[in-house]
């Protein structure tokens, strides 16, 4: 990666061996994701139950022709082109009912 290369991170496997997860991939979530991608993170979990809208663009990273998506589905797929090496593990629910947080405390 550029970090690796440009003498910025001296020891770029080390990263490659971690894993976050991002609950809430909005206005702060993507940004962080993004640049946990071009650092070269291992593994992103992505959790998040919206979609991409319009009226968001001026404060997310998502482009107009997602609208519609998940935010984790085009959260994916704009992170892929930015670094495929990273491993991605997208959840497109809300984390706070009942049903679903078991799941979500499996996944961390």
């Amino acid at each position: 990666m550029a970090l690796k290369r440009m003498g910025i991170v001296s020891d770029y496997e080390k990263i490659r061996t971690f894993a976050v997860a991002i609950v809430g991939v909005g206005g702060v979530g993507s940004v962080t994701a993004e640049m946990l991608t071009r650092c070269g993170i291992g593994k992103l979990l992505l959790f998040d139950y919206d979609k991409v809208e319009l009226a968001n663009m001026n404060r997310l990273f998502f482009q107009p022709h997602q609208a519609g998506l998940s935010k984790v589905q085009a959260a994916e797929h704009t992170l892929r082109n930015i670094n495929p090496d990273v491993l991605f593990e997208v959840h497109n629910y809300n984390i706070t009912t009942v049903e679903n947080f078991q799941h979500f405390m499996d996944r961390i």
